[in-house]
């Protein structure tokens, strides 16, 4: 159908388990997930516009910004 998918994925490593374990804001998750590397869908998406496969309009379109 001429889609691609845009993904957010976030994975669990140690120190992100270990401060779930603790009852620590979701934030803090996030963060240590940004730290080691995690792309959010904005820079998913930007990514693939900027390799000709997606559009800005499109862009927008699916992530409301």
């Amino acid at each position: 159908f001429g889609r691609t998918g845009i993904f957010e994925v976030m994975l669990f490593s140690d120190e992100i388990r270990e401060l779930i374990a603790a009852g620590k804001p979701g934030r803090a998750a996030y963060d240590a997930a940004r730290a080691a590397g995690m792309k959010t869908l904005e820079e998913a998406a930007s990514e693939k516009v900027l390799a000709g496969i997606s559009t800005p309009e499109e862009m927008v379109r699916v992530l409301w910004i």
